[in-house]
């Protein structure tokens, strides 16, 4: 079996890479992974190792990308297809789920797989084109692979016809360096950890903070993360009148530590595809409050509707000022979390075993 796999993430072109060395162990349970993605070399190129081939392409616009790809993705189905089972996987259901449509039709009807990370339903609801683009590639796909129940929910009600081809694969996690357990405390710490962007909602965090504070007087915030926003997200403490109250972090290689040392998680994100954070945190044993999103109702009971700020103040209110009641919590997002524990060995296999099935099916 043969894997062709259409992705735009530019770390796969470094063979240093983490990023590479994950999809080098993934090729390992096929004949042949044939990864086609963009890098920063200043030519075209391709990077063999036994199981493995990346071709980088190069491309000013995305149209001429689309054709590059295309290009691409035809010159090596067309060596491989006579002798071996080829899949198509596409790392999103827009530009490269219609890339594989596509490439599929011109290849003779090759099965495709579409990736999903983002959380759809909030994506194409800001977007009628990305609406447009995953419906067309949804219904002209043979499996769909979701990072979420959420994800897999939201397609089963928008495509009943197709429900049957959505499978649920979490994000690899290595639970490694996550051993340390957070304990309670008096002086609770809660805990942002996010990038420091518009799309990560940390304005609200710092709302919500000024109302916690006004209940658990003797509350710090500290936002782990980097971005953009953060000299604005400082004025915005300053003008609240909380910036006594917050520390910003920065990026934190010791993030194990940060969070056994915390009290609270909070997430104010409107969106996550899978939210790798909720079990960072469920495996430090750190009870966690946020807007729905993600994997966070499969961990944690402690969530709201997006917008709804006095709901995760009273729970962060009620949990801070309890020590059995942080308790129960923190045992149950810490017994939940154990779930997306996976070894990379098993994870190839849950994967390989996905592709087998569509070629099977």
């Amino acid at each position: 079996m043969n894997i062709v796999v259409l992705s735009g993430d530019n770390a796969i072109a470094d063979a240093t890479s983490s990023a590479y060395n994950r999809m080098y162990t993934y090729s390992q349970g096929v004949d042949h992974m044939h990864i086609i993605t963009r890098g920063n070399a200043a030519q075209e190129s391709v990077i063999t190792q036994d199981t493995l081939s990346v071709y980088i392409v190069k491309a000013t616009s995305k149209i001429g990308a689309f054709w590059k790809y295309l290009r691409t993705g035809l010159s090596i189905i067309k060596k491989i297809s006579k002798e071996n089972d080829v899949v198509i996987t596409a790392q999103d259901p827009f530009f490269f789920g219609a890339l594989a449509v596509v490439l599929s039709r011109l290849a003779g009807g090759v099965p495709v797989e579409i990736q999903v990370h983002g959380d759809l339903e909030y994506i194409v609801a800001k977007s009628w084109i990305r609406y447009i683009m995953s419906r067309y590639t949804i219904m002209h796909s043979q499996s769909i692979r979701v990072v979420s129940e959420k994800n897999k929910e939201y397609i089963a009600t928008q495509f009943p016809l197709y429900s049957g081809n959505v499978a649920v694969l979490p994000v690899l996690v290595d639970a490694t360096p996550f051993r340390k357990i957070a304990s309670f405390s008096l002086t609770p710490h809660i805990l942002v950890v996010s990038r420091l962007e518009k799309e990560k909602n940390i304005q609200e965090a710092l709302h919500i903070c000024k109302d916690i504070l006004a209940h658990v007087p003797t509350a710090r915030l500290r936002i782990a993360g980097q971005g953009s926003r953060e000299q604005e997200l400082l004025d915005t403490a300053r003008s609240l009148d909380i910036d006594t109250k917050v520390e910003f972090l920065g990026f934190r290689k010791d993030i194990d530590e940060v969070y056994a040392d915390s009290q609270i998680l909070l997430h104010t994100a409107p969106a996550e595809g899978f939210g790798l954070v909720f079990v960072e945190a469920g495996l430090s044993a750190l009870p966690i409050i946020g807007y729905k999103s993600g994997i966070l109702p499969e961990i944690s009971d402690m969530y709201a509707v997006v917008g709804d700020r006095d709901a995760l103040v009273r729970y962060a209110t009620a949990i801070l000022s309890d020590a059995s009641l942080w308790k129960e919590h923190s045992e149950r997002v810490h017994a939940r979390a154990q779930k997306y524990i996976m070894t990379p060995d098993v994870y190839r296999r849950s994967l390989v075993g996905l592709w087998r099935n569509m070629l099977s099916s």
